[in-house]
């Protein structure tokens, strides 16, 4: 299947009305594999519109009237529509002078007539879908991995007091009174959300409001993330998702919607989450974190945390871990 011979270059905003296309000047070539893909193709613009050009090529992401994020995907191979765009070189072309410029130590640079573009096209490990095709920002450019994890509980102080159990047994029965370890195997998920806008997530002071208030608590509703037809779907109910830990990776943007000489930065953002919701729970009326095995019968109840006197609370705050909303784990920090 021959390569469409045209290609709209400018994205609405960069140019105003100039309409400028691209056309392919040379074979493309491919390599791809089991794992992996790897397509350049050959393009020929106007060298003036080299940067409009990366721009469209490349994509980018910004924060558009201080409350909304917008992000143009890095553009789809033409036959290969499963590849997108990630680095391009060029080389200017029929030499036609020199351009003046404001730099004391490098008053001129070389002009040409056009620009031959090398593109080229591989598998982007989320979803680049534009501001059209998703409701919430958790449903494109994330990736998800599972990692099955141990999590060791160290109780040194107060114990554990059920507040259900075998009808036997009384239900606010004492679990293993002064310091205590429990080890629980848990399935961890890698959520990272990649090229995220550092005035996006960063607070006024710098910090991560939305990530540190979270950090060490569950879930106190139904959370949903991600996309079905991307893979990444991810369903919690209530206290079965712990934000166990949070990396974020701060780098340059290379390619930017304006010629500011200052820096602009994007996070990769890794969210570490534990799900734990027991088979052999007690009921569905109490699910996740909260749950502890009793030593009799090796089933999951509800446990709350009590002080030396062996008071019994069931107030959230006296649950193993504090619950908290996660539903705008995505939105923009404030």
């Amino acid at each position: 299947m021959p390569m469409p011979p045209l290609i709209d270059l400018l994205p609405p905003g960069q140019g105003g009305d100039l309409t400028e296309r691209v056309g392919s000047t040379g074979p493309g070539e491919f390599m791809i594999s089991v794992k992996d893909a790897h397509v350049t193709e050959l393009y020929r613009i106007d060298w003036d519109l080299r940067y409009a050009a990366a721009l469209t090529m490349l994509g980018f992401s910004t924060v558009e009237g201080g409350s909304s994020l917008h992000r143009e995907p890095p553009m789809r191979h033409p036959y290969w529509e499963w590849l997108h765009c990630t680095a391009i070189r060029g080389k200017g072309k029929q030499f036609k002078g020199i351009h003046a410029t404001s730099l004391p130590d490098q008053p001129y640079y070389a002009d040409y007539t056009y620009c031959e573009l090398e593109a080229t096209f591989e598998p982007l490990r989320y979803s680049a879908l534009t501001d059209d095709e998703v409701t919430n920002e958790d449903e494109r450019y994330l990736y998800v991995e599972a990692v099955p994890e141990l999590e060791i509980l160290h109780l040194k102080q107060g114990s554990l007091v059920f507040l259900e159990g075998p009808q036997s047994l009384d239900t606010k029965a004492r679990m293993a009174p002064g310091e205590f370890v429990l080890r629980t195997p848990k399935m961890a998920f890698r959520v990272t959300w990649f090229q995220v806008p550092a005035n996006w997530i960063e607070g006024p002071d710098g910090d991560f409001p939305l990530i540190q208030l979270k950090l060490g608590k569950v879930n106190d509703a139904i959370w949903e993330i991600g996309d079905f037809s991307s893979g990444t779907f991810l369903h919690f109910e209530k206290w079965t998702a712990l934000l166990h830990s949070a990396q974020l990776n701060k780098y340059v943007a290379s390619i930017r919607t304006g010629f500011s000489t200052e820096p602009e930065y994007y996070y990769d953002v890794t969210l570490n989450i534990l799900k734990f919701d027991p088979k052999n729970r007690h009921s569905d009326l109490h699910r996740g974190h909260q749950l502890a095995p009793y030593r009799v019968d090796n089933v999951y109840y509800l446990v709350a945390r009590t002080g030396l006197d062996g008071s019994v609370s069931t107030a959230p705050q006296k649950f193993i871990y504090e619950e908290v909303s996660f539903d705008d784990m995505f939105d923009m920090a404030t």
